[in-house]
């Protein structure tokens, strides 16, 4: 899922250092391994052709080859899951991010996915969650705000004893409207905007 209105540029290439190092490890670990099987395939089925060539040169190319083809796996292998998962770890950190918002009451949180970003399901299923949330909330927050209406109405015509009572309610009812942020539909503040984007 991309934005619409703005294009994400990545600032840097390590998001989560610890787990793009773990991908990059394994792609050149496997890359290793493969690069050593292959060398060694391709020594057995030369095996036979040996006897024509003196064996210390047999050694040095054998060992220039292997070892060539290492570093450029290598190297391969690093360049390509540095990629892989910098697709996977930006979208992580985004998703990260607006679980952190969430979790501090705020229910503006969208997050947003360049093209090419591996996760884009999970960025619409997670944007789909938090605006089944924003609705239910607001139509509580809107119930709580009627209940409040007439608890004020209530509360003019009360006994000292319970206009206390209704005094204490309104103020429960108070704090629970005002527990979330929520911007109507279309609007999003600034600040959130800026979240999107880092």
């Amino acid at each position: 899922m991309t934005s619409p209105t703005t294009k994400h540029k990545r600032r840097t290439t390590i998001i989560k250092r610890n787990f793009q190092f773990n991908i990059v490890m394994s792609f050149i670990v496997l890359g290793g391994a493969l690069a050593t099987a292959t060398f060694a395939a391709a020594r057995l089925l030369l095996a036979d052709y040996e006897s024509a060539i003196p064996v210390k040169d047999v050694m040095i190319v054998e060992a220039k080859t292997f070892f060539i083809s290492i570093i450029l796996v290598a190297i391969f292998s690093y360049i390509f899951g540095l990629w892989s998962s910098h697709k996977i770890a930006g979208p992580i950190y985004r998703i990260e991010r607006g679980l952190w918002l969430i979790e501090s009451g705020d229910l503006t949180a969208n997050i947003f996915f360049r093209k090419g970003d591996f996760l884009h399901e999970t960025g619409e299923a997670f944007n789909r969650a938090v605006e089944s949330v924003r609705v239910r909330i607001k139509s509580n927050r809107e119930g709580l705000e009627e209940a409040s209406r007439i608890l004020e109405g209530l509360e003019e015509k009360a006994s000292p004893a319970d206009k206390e009572r209704i005094a204490r309610v309104r103020e429960l009812v108070g704090r629970s409207v005002n527990a979330f942020t929520i911007v109507p539909a279309g609007e999003k503040p600034a600040e959130q905007a800026q979240d999107a984007v880092s």
